[in-house]
């Protein structure tokens, strides 16, 4: 059994990030809870904690149960806004899942759109009769490093 399906040390590991946010102290690291990250991630997931990370791995724990509930850990040192967000109450992760849905259409449709203008310049590159370096018959070139006509480039045994 992993140390994060665990019960028992899943309850420890609560028990130390809520003595440290009641204390205000730094979020205990991977090394200080048996688990690591996962633990963390199955703490985030359960709707006990949310957990902001920021650079160098800082990370700033909120206890939403339990009487350290609305306890936070020390707050990261000028590491600016977390880049990543994990946990939360049901609203927030509801709240986070669809943020995560809707950036991942984004990205997909901003990924479509550039791939779509991306074969309009190439469709409309214009070509240039040039003479084949192999063959010497005239072809149609798409630019300077289109030098040798296709029957040429599909045979390498035409080249020799």
């Amino acid at each position: 059994m992993r140390a994060y399906e665990n019960p028992t040390l899943i309850a420890a590991a609560f028990g130390l990030l809520s003595h440290a946010a009641s204390e205000g102290r730094r979020c205990p690291t991977n090394g200080e809870v048996r688990g690591g990250h996962a633990m963390f991630r199955v703490l985030a997931d359960a709707g006990k904690i949310k957990v902001g990370v920021y650079a160098r791995n800082w990370r700033v724990v909120e206890i939403f149960v339990g009487p350290s509930a609305g306890c936070v850990t020390a707050p990261s040192p000028d590491f600016g806004a977390p880049y990543k967000v994990y946990g939360g109450t049901p609203a927030q992760i509801a709240a986070q899942d669809a943020r995560r849905r809707r950036e991942r259409v984004e990205r997909a449709e901003a990924k479509k759109l550039r791939r779509a203008e991306a074969r309009e310049r190439w469709s409309h590159q214009p070509t240039t009769a040039r003479v084949c370096m192999c063959c010497r018959r005239t072809f149609q070139s798409e630019g300077l490093h289109h030098r040798m006509c296709n029957g040429c480039r599909r045979d390498p045994a035409e080249v020799a």
